[in-house]
């Protein structure tokens, strides 16, 4: 563990009475943020409870995925935060932590020509649905998009484990981790509850669509987000 979470977790622990704390969780949410021709770029926030009731560790990525299949180009870090609370003034606050090779999203956007990309609205005639089958986005009567589960599986695990590579968790692995649960049990807590198409120039027909699953986990654990590459039919 790097000295200075120790030194804050010592200092917690010394500030604050001898009580269980609650479990610790981990917990994943994806937000669409641009878009190129090629590729769709996601910040993610995974965040950390620490198993305690003062503090919060966040970090914050950005994933670069290929529109055309959802492959995983990229996991950049954008920053480490340590958050305390609930201490006392003195200790209270936002620690941004120092990380190597950090991007600036806007950055990356202005190099690659990507155009702002933002989670849709709720729409009852374009939905999306996921079940034993696979992910489908449809589009009033017609399903336009499908991805089978493996697909969706392999979508997923590629990009936590390049997330959890590219910042190592700090201490043990949690009670509850989305990075240690099976996408099997992960994949039975979720439901598809957003869908977009990723239009980018007039012509695109076939444009793959993005679709939100969103997984309700125990009451401490909360809800984890992610946002899924369909390809068109």
């Amino acid at each position: 563990m790097q000295n200075w979470a120790l030194s804050l977790f010592a200092l917690i622990l010394l500030a604050t009475p001898v009580v269980a704390g609650p479990n610790q969780n981990i917990w994943v949410n994806d937000t669409l943020f641009a878009q190129t021709r090629e590729t769709v770029l996601i910040l993610r926030t995974v965040s950390d409870n620490q198993a305690s009731y003062y503090s919060k560790l966040t970090d914050t990525f950005l994933l670069t995925l290929s529109r055309k299949d959802g492959a995983m180009i990229d996991v950049a870090p954008v920053e480490r935060v340590v958050e305390v609370s609930g201490l006392d003034p003195e200790h209270d606050g936002m620690n941004f932590q120092p990380i190597d090779d950090a991007v600036n999203p806007f950055d990356i956007c202005k190099i690659t020509g990507a155009a702002p990309l933002s989670d849709p609205e709720v729409h009852p005639y374009r939905r999306a649905e996921l079940d034993n089958v696979g992910l489908h986005a449809i589009n009033g009567d017609d399903t336009t998009h499908r991805l089978v589960l493996a697909g969706v599986k392999t979508q997923l695990e590629q990009s936590l484990a390049q997330t959890r590579i590219t910042l190592p968790l700090i201490g043990d692995e949690a009670s509850f981790s989305v990075f240690t649960t099976g996408l099997s049990h992960l994949l039975a807590e979720c439901e598809a509850d957003r869908v977009t198409s990723m239009w980018f120039a007039r012509g695109e027909e076939t444009a793959s669509a993005l679709v939100r699953l969103s997984c309700d986990h125990d009451e401490e654990a909360g809800t984890s987000t992610y946002w899924v590459v369909v390809p068109s039919i």
